[in-house]
């Protein structure tokens, strides 16, 4: 079973950044950084997160 845990991180000149991190049942064999586009959103990734997350990666979206 994978978890997803959603949090905001602040940077050091004080920007904060929501994201998303998509955590596998086990070790992550790899991790991936997935990236929107221009007006787009973390939430786009949601699906190909899932389906990472299931083949036992760790994924990482994030608002910019």
């Amino acid at each position: 079973m994978t978890r997803t845990r959603s949090a905001t991180l602040t940077t050091p000149d004080g920007t904060h950044l929501a994201h998303r991190a998509h955590h596998p049942a086990g070790d992550p064999a790899a991790t991936f950084l997935l990236l929107h586009g221009l007006a787009g959103h973390q939430g786009e990734w949601d699906a190909l997160a899932a389906r990472l997350a299931a083949d036992g990666h760790r994924v990482v979206t994030y608002d910019a």
